[in-house]
């Protein structure tokens, strides 16, 4: 068994930052289900790291990265399976441990999407004087010589824009966004510029009403009115993400007076009222035990 050394990566990564306190617009990044991968490439001769700094043979990519002779520089991306989407994170992580290891692995299922790039002696040096607007531009360009797949932007302007893209990702099977500010600096730490947003909470709420269905589910029941206390704050939401056609054509009985386990990303205050609600509240069914 061969296990390589480890070296030091100082990269930057995702901070909680309550979505209210959040300044629009901004960059909303297309968010993979796979393992982080740094990669530094030093006189044409490319070798890739986990995030903390385990160094992982991948011979196919390296030549790949050899043939686009990108020069001296540092990608940042996520190998995942072809397509990126949720749940294929653990086959993943279970591959790039083999190859960590000596092991020999089937990269041809796997792809590996970049989101930033510099230069390796900024890198290095820990200190990038180029903004992230610039950094994306010059990381597209690197994609198309090394024919490798980048991570899709879209602008959004508002919170009720985040959710609607999240919850659109949700259905297509991706794990969600990193909110970004245009022209935000990379940073070699945990920085408030890059936001995670993907379902990973739950809570459980009483359900005290339905609303009605309109347009395809009219007839039926368009949301559950759910409220409790979540991390400290009351919170009232609807819940209607979540459920499908038969969940929704019940009568509404089923589920008031009932306890409802509803996904969340977060909880966040209403600045006009004050009030305290979920952030893309989803629900995930009725708990039978309580």
């Amino acid at each position: 068994m061969i296990t390589l050394p480890k070296v030091e990566i100082k990269a930057m990564k995702a901070k909680e930052v309550p979505l209210e306190k959040l300044e629009f617009p901004l960059i909303a990044q297309l968010k993979f289900d796979g393992v982080r991968l740094i990669t530094k490439i030093v006189e044409d001769m490319p070798k890739f790291y986990t995030y903390n700094g385990n160094e992982v043979p991948l011979p196919n990519l390296s030549g790949q990265l050899l043939d686009a002779r990108l020069g001296n520089v540092m990608l940042d991306g996520e190998i995942v399976t072809q397509g990126g989407r949720v749940g294929t994170r653990p086959m993943v992580s279970g591959m790039i441990n083999s190859a960590m290891h000596g092991g020999r692995i089937n990269e041809g299922i796997l792809d590996y999407p970049l989101f930033d790039s510099m230069s390796i002696e900024d890198f290095i040096a820990r200190k990038c004087e180029e903004d992230y607007h610039f950094r994306y531009v010059n990381t597209f360009e690197r994609t198309i010589t090394a024919g490798l797949p980048i991570a899709r932007n879209t602008l959004v302007n508002s919170i009720k824009e985040v959710q609607e893209l999240s919850e659109q990702l949700y259905a297509d099977g991706f794990e969600g966004l990193i909110l970004k500010p245009k022209h935000h600096m990379y940073r070699f730490s945990r920085s408030p510029h890059w936001v995670k947003i993907k379902e990973t909470k739950t809570a459980d709420l009483l359900c005290t009403n339905t609303t009605p269905g309109t347009g395809k589910y009219e007839g039926m029941i368009g949301a559950l009115v759910c409220c409790g206390t979540v991390e400290g704050k009351h919170v009232i939401v609807k819940a209607g993400s979540g459920m499908n056609d038969n969940q929704r054509s019940l009568t509404p009985y089923v589920y008031i007076d009932r306890t409802i386990e509803i996904k969340y990303n977060s909880v966040i205050q209403d600045q006009r009222t004050g009030r305290w609600s979920l952030f893309l509240p989803r629900f995930n069914g009725v708990r039978i035990d309580k």
